[in-house]
């Protein structure tokens, strides 16, 4: 599934191609992915927003990573691609450790 954003964007052939491309690649690896189409602007371009329902987003960056490389060095497009953990992924995930142990108290004899 692709939702681009509202009002919708104007995507060249080339970037259209691109995009489903890489869709193609990353349902290959994560049949469940969703996507999500915005334009960006830091940097500008198209920007390919990726929901999986994986532990680490991150896990499906081999999917499409030499690709997406090529697509950008090679042909020029400004294309990104940003994995993003699911709702339900996150909320199953374990809150982190508080980062920092109350110091000790210590008593002061005057």
């Amino acid at each position: 599934m692709i939702e681009e954003s509202a009002p919708p964007l104007e995507l060249s052939p080339e970037i259209e191609a691109a995009i489903e491309e890489l869709r193609c690649l990353i349902i290959a690896r994560e049949p469940t992915a969703r996507f999500r189409v915005t334009q960006g602007f830091d940097p500008p371009g198209i920007y390919l927003k990726v929901i999986v329902d994986l532990p680490e987003a991150d896990e499906i960056n081999d999917a499409f990573m030499d690709r997406w490389v090529d697509m950008q060095v090679e042909e020029g497009l400004d294309l990104y691609v940003f994995p993003m953990e699911s709702p339900a992924g996150l909320a199953r995930r374990e809150p982190p450790p508080f980062p920092y142990a109350a110091p000790p108290v210590i008593t002061l004899k005057t």
